[in-house]
């Protein structure tokens, strides 16, 4: 039961950043480069649902995950040079692999 706080965390994560891949629509290209762009766009998407797949499976190997898309994140984005980009984007990825990590799936 405990593992329901990571889970529904990493869940708006997921949804919060997949609404970044919706500026591809006001671009003005066509329907085939549009579709390309979203693909592209939601490619965080992917690795996240896949990240919590196999958190929601394994919690440690999806914990640690996690914490490697926290690092890329930091390091891809350098989000660390704004708090504002570091809190909204960097550091939940982080709070949701820590919490998978601490938590088992004993009880």
């Amino acid at each position: 039961m405990k593992l329901w706080l990571p889970r529904g965390l990493s869940i708006a994560y997921i949804v919060f950043i997949s609404l970044f891949a919706l500026d591809v629509f006001g671009a003005g290209h066509g329907w085939m480069n549009t579709l390309v762009a979203l693909i592209t766009h939601l490619m965080p998407t992917y690795t996240l649902i896949a990240l919590l797949v196999t958190a929601w499976i394994n919690p440690k190997a999806g914990g640690a995950g996690f914490i490697l898309f926290f690092m890329f994140t930091i390091l891809f984005f350098k989000s660390c040079e704004r708090i504002d980009l570091f809190l909204l984007i960097g550091l939940p990825p982080l709070l949701v692999g820590m919490m998978f990590l601490m938590m088992d799936d004993k009880n």
